[in-house]
């Protein structure tokens, strides 16, 4: 039989996350027009919106659309004007679930690997600046191979049942909070900024222990939606609240669940793909890696112990890059390898 091993080695991009509070703030999220990101939503299945449910999925240009053209590829913008907070958008719905996929496997590279955007806001109707709460909801996270075995994110949750209201009244439920005392959920930042999450922090779950979930090669990401009213638990069955609300009787009445949006995915952004990978370009074979402008690369494979030079070198463009493989029977050992800088 004959073996493959592709060797790929590139310098991680720099992805800075700064911590403001025990858990970081609504604002402490990796920035939507960050460099990191390699590559966004291109394919979902199994979305599953509670037919009780309000929700919409708007495009960028704030239209209504199905939700393959609400979701697939980068936002237009990442502030908090209403164009780009309501914009390019699916609500999942309350308990609402999807999974996503992307054009190459996502892998555990340093820090972050990818990040969830929600449009989450900061309540400016509080003036408290020492303890700023945001208006965010909530969904947990799970990663996959196959879609035969998955592994969660592990969640805390040290908020209380008792949340701020938007009319600053301080006794209104399900609501705004401090989401420093969250981890481990996606949708606790603001619309500028993505929830990150570090596919290391999963070495230790079972499926990954037995192999059936490969941290290098993650094909699929599911969110689910939270669901507010404290019927969902952290790790430590602790109750999760977030926005869940009567919106004309106003707070701590709970509202219908056909008022109720759920989390409003906005885009996932990947950070680490999977290196040198065997794909199909064109219907050729071809050896295919993300190659980063201004950076040059040579294919190399190795016989008689020596790496030799076949085809081109290739200069990266900050998109996938894809060389032919070499002539059959000169090589079990292939390599992409950086020439330049």
């Amino acid at each position: 039989m004959r073996f493959l091993h592709f060797i790929f080695v590139l310098l991680a991009a720099g992805v800075q996350v700064v911590n403001a509070g025990p858990f970081g703030g609504d604002d402490t999220g990796v920035s939507g027009n960050s460099p990191a990101f390699k590559g966004w939503i291109t394919g979902y299945r199994n979305y599953i919106h509670p037919a009780n449910s309000g929700g919409y999925s708007f495009n960028d240009d704030l239209i209504m659309v199905t939700p393959s053209n609400a979701i697939l590829g980068r936002p237009a913008g990442f502030s908090t004007n209403d164009a780009d907070a309501k914009g390019h958008i699916l609500s999942l719905g309350n308990g609402g679930t999807i999974t996503l996929e992307f054009e190459f496997p996502v892998a555990d590279g340093p820090g972050p690997d990818f990040a969830v955007f929600e449009n989450a806001f900061r309540d400016e109707t509080r003036f408290d600046t020492t303890n700023p709460v945001t208006f965010a909801e909530l969904a947990f996270v799970e990663v996959a191979t196959t879609t035969n075995a998955w592994a969660r994110f592990p969640v805390t949750y040290f908020g209380t049942q008792e949340l701020y209201s938007l009319n600053n009244q301080s006794y209104g439920w399900y609501a705004s909070q401090d989401v420093t005392l969250i981890d481990g959920l996606a949708g606790k930042h603001a619309t500028s900024c993505g929830t990150p999450f570090d596919l290391s922090v999963l070495s230790t779950h079972s499926n990954v222990a037995n192999g059936s979930v490969v941290l290098d090669h993650i094909r699929f990401i599911r969110l689910t939606d939270v669901v507010g009213d404290g019927s969902t638990y952290d790790d430590n069955g602790r109750p999760i609240f977030d926005p869940y609300y009567h919106p004309t009787q106003g707070y701590p009445v709970s509202g219908p669940a056909g008022w109720q949006d759920g989390f409003d995915l906005r885009a996932v952004g990947i950070i680490h793909f999977a290196g040198v990978t065997m794909t199909r370009h064109g219907g050729v074979p071809m050896l295919t890696w993300y190659g980063e402008e201004g950076t040059r690369y040579e294919p190399e494979y190795r016989q008689d112990d020596n790496w030799n030079g076949w085809g081109v070198q290739i200069d990266g463009t900050n998109g996938w890059a894809h060389a032919p493989l070499p002539p059959a029977g000169e090589a079990a050992l292939f390599r992409i390898r950086k020439v330049a800088p």
